[in-house]
């Protein structure tokens, strides 16, 4: 995702009209950490769908597992 996607995406995750478990902390988290929200955020859509039994679209899995990659290869950097 390029910074323009990664916004409007978090952007919409987390807007006023929003009210859903760890919407606050992800609106506290943006602010620090974008990549990490994103993360959460997409972590919360992979479970909600899954609790439902509804189909997940691949990408929001890839997705997913493309931002947990980026925090392991972060983290394994020594950072």
């Amino acid at each position: 995702m390029t910074m323009l996607e990664k916004i409007v995406f978090i952007a919409d995750a987390t807007e006023k009209g929003r009210k859903y478990r760890n919407v606050n902390k992800l609106r506290k988290l943006l602010v620090t950490d974008i990549d990490a929200a994103i993360e959460l955020s997409l972590s919360g859509t992979v479970s909600y769908i899954i609790s439902k039994e509804e189909t997940l679209f691949p990408d929001t899995v890839a997705a997913l597992e493309y931002f947990r990659a980026k925090k392991r290869d972060f983290q394994t950097e020594g950072f």
